[in-house]
């Protein structure tokens, strides 16, 4: 089959026509090479597939040794990590306004007669690049794309003009996926600032009708909560419990069914209650089911009282401060081994609000704002969907 050297891509903007032509990308690169002597001025990074990051915060505020010398990445220059142990690859631009210290392993170059940005889209996200960098495995474990042969890439290029538009364009879209992303964070940092002053008692409702609530009170778990034992429903739907997304049903994290045949032990859940992972309860496995269905007897199942809402418990249960009590009451030997069983829970005691409607005013701002923040991340996961649609539509 003869190589394609000619191709337009499926979605274009109206003012380019006119086929892509096949171009050899080291036509179109300068490598770089300065070494500065270690210890450096400069600022040590790592090129990281979450982009160039300080050398000290990669490696948990470890700096490594780089044997005398570390490589420069000059501003606005590309720099990458060239071995792989899946064939993926991310290379990453300096756009900081000083050069960089890096491993002097790592290959760095410039571009001409080529748009950077352009360039750096279509090896992090371009399908060609992607099955290029696969076949630069030549056996062992890790697949190693060095500079020659990064530069005797043979692939679709347009003019620059184009290149100009297609790049402004999925630029703009990752510009406002990064304002979903730092929306979200402000969201998680304030909701989580504002859990704790209210989970301690700092900031406090008031009634509707201006007169404040009774004060909190120490009170034990088993004051609001109840264990729930109920076995014999084998048929209902088979529920797990995450760290992440609390009550699921089982078949979404296996994606089949794995469990036992023999389901007579395990204990039903009802829309209301809260589950929990016994022995991860002091990593904060629990979560408020909106469903019927049964778990597996290793998991304890709470219903609340009358004078409990199940919500505000279950926002409190996943608090750190709360999770960290629960670690200390966790029985057990090991941290493999500990659990937290109801009959220990119940005991108990923390300053807890005595009035119903004070549980449900907090639980209720706080159900809002993890709305706001399911919404933010939905928009970006569609943004993230809509990029990648149109880099394979937009590139050939």
């Amino acid at each position: 089959m003869s190589k394609v050297i000619e191709r337009a891509p499926k979605l274009r903007f109206p003012e380019f026509s006119g086929n892509w032509k096949l171009k050899k990308l080291g036509d179109y690169l300068q490598p770089y090479v300065e070494r500065v002597p270690a210890p450096t001025d400069l600022p040590v990074y790592s090129s990281t597939r979450e982009g160039l990051k300080p050398q000290n915060e990669y490696y948990n505020n470890r700096e490594l040794a780089n044997e005398g010398e570390y490589g420069v990445v000059p501003q606005g220059y590309f720099v990458y990590r060239h071995m792989s142990d899946d064939s993926t690859f991310k290379f990453n631009i300096n756009k900081l306004e000083t050069p960089l210290a890096v491993s002097k392993e790592y290959p760095v170059f410039t571009t001409k007669d080529l748009d950077s940005d352009f360039l750096l889209l279509k090896l992090n996200n371009g399908n060609d690049f992607k099955k290029y960098a696969a076949i630069q495995k030549m056996g062992g474990t890790r697949t190693r794309l060095y500079y020659k042969n990064l530069s005797a890439w043979n692939t679709l290029l347009p003019e620059q003009d184009e290149q100009v538009k297609v790049k402004d364009f999925l630029l703009s879209i990752e510009s406002a996926i990064l304002n979903c992303r730092k929306k979200i964070e402000l969201e998680e940092n304030f909701v989580a600032g504002l859990a704790s002053r209210i989970f301690s008692g700092e900031v406090r409702f008031k009634k509707p009708d201006g007169t404040n609530y009774l004060d909190w009170q120490d009170c034990e778990l088993g004051s609001y909560l109840l264990e729930r034992s109920e076995k014999g429903h084998a048929d209902l739907e088979l529920l797990s419990v995450t760290l992440s997304d609390g009550v699921i049903s089982r078949s979404d994290v296996e994606g089949k069914n794995n469990a036992s045949e023999d389901r007579s032990n395990y204990k039903r859940v009802l829309p209301g209650d809260i589950a929990y992972n016994s022995m991860r309860m002091w990593q904060g496995a629990s979560g408020l089911s909106s469903m019927e269905g049964i778990v597996s007897p290793a998991y304890t199942v709470l219903t609340t009282k009358s004078n409990a809402d199940p919500l505000f418990f279950s926002y409190f249960f996943k608090h750190p401060s709360v999770i960290f009590i629960f670690k200390r009451y966790s029985q057990g030997l090991t941290s493999d081994t500990w659990n937290l069983k109801f009959p220990t829970l119940s005991k108990i005691k923390f300053k807890l609000p005595v009035e119903k409607s004070e549980q449900e005013k907090i639980s209720s701002m706080l159900l809002s704002f993890e709305t706001r923040i399911k919404l933010l991340n939905e928009k970006r996961d569609k943004l993230i969907y809509f990029k990648g649609v149109l880099i394979n539509e937009l590139f050939v």
